[in-house]
């Protein structure tokens, strides 16, 4: 796998989703961004980076990611920082790491 550093807006809604089977639960949100020179990357997180991205981020604010291409071509995120939000001031940005 390939790590990858982006910089980007996401493009669409955050869509979350906790599953539970019978081995364990885990929470994943799915979402794409538009890096800076329009390409279009689909991204996935899993637990602690889906409950921050549910808190956190909305459709059009622009993110920092850094993570690893999976076998899916999606981004799967490890670590990830809010830039830039309408609805909050840049000092009230929030970062976390998986």
């Amino acid at each position: 796998m390939n790590e990858i550093f982006v910089i980007g807006i996401i493009q669409t809604e955050i869509e979350f989703k906790f599953i539970v089977n019978s081995k364990n639960k885990f929470s994943k949100v799915t979402f794409k961004i538009q890096t800076l020179d329009k390409q279009e990357i689909k991204v996935i997180g899993y637990n602690n980076i889906a409950d921050y991205a549910l808190k956190y981020l909305k459709r059009n604010d622009m993110m920092f990611i850094y993570g690893r291409l999976n076998s899916d071509m999606r981004l799967e995120i490890e670590y990830c920082k809010l830039f830039y939000s309408k609805e909050s001031a840049l000092s009230k940005c929030k970062e976390v790491a998986y």
